[in-house]
């Protein structure tokens, strides 16, 4: 069980990550920051279907064996985040399933392109094979609401609800 201390420091780590998925000098320094305290920060990004995805996979094993995974999806940074964010109206949270479920169609897209590319797959093998890992989907504004629905994706996908853990800040409506 996690004690508060554990907690607040995993929130500041996923505040950290979401500056750090951005391209500017601030963002470099924190990922440096982050690499020199044992985060392992890698760079994910997918181009698909004129969705350009931008974020890192961050990860830490603790003392005790626990291991963290953080996927940190960037929020707006370019016009072509912009066109996402007006990618507007309802579409079904699942394609060509109508359940009643509906999301933005821009933060759809934006969540389908962040988890191709073998990027899903690798997350769902990843906690199959570490019983201790939790995975933290993060990011601010865009990346934030495309952090809901991509937890919610792999959800669907089979990855226990009780192993993912989603932290957003200034988060759209989804």
């Amino acid at each position: 069980p996690e004690n508060d201390f554990e907690t607040r420091e995993i929130q500041l780590i996923c505040a950290l990550s979401s500056i750090a998925a951005y391209s500017n000098n601030e963002s470099f320094l924190v990922r440096s920051n982050l690499s020199s305290r044992g985060w392992k920060v890698n760079p994910v990004t997918v181009d698909k279907n004129g969705v350009k995805t931008k974020g890192y996979l961050i990860g830490k094993t603790f003392y005790d064996g626990r291991t963290v995974k953080i996927f940190v999806i960037s929020g707006t940074e370019d016009l072509k985040d912009v066109e996402v964010n007006f990618r507007l109206g309802g579409v079904t949270f699942h394609k060509d399933v109508s359940d009643g479920i509906f999301v933005h169609r821009g933060f759809r897209d934006y969540a389908d392109a962040s988890l191709s590319g073998g990027i899903a797959e690798y997350l769902i093998d990843e906690l199959n094979a570490n019983p201790n890992e939790t995975l933290y989907v993060t990011g601010y504004s865009l990346g934030g609401a495309v952090a809901m629905v991509t937890a919610a994706r792999l959800s669907d996908m089979g990855i226990d609800k009780d192993r993912i853990k989603v932290i957003t800040f200034g988060a759209l409506a989804v």
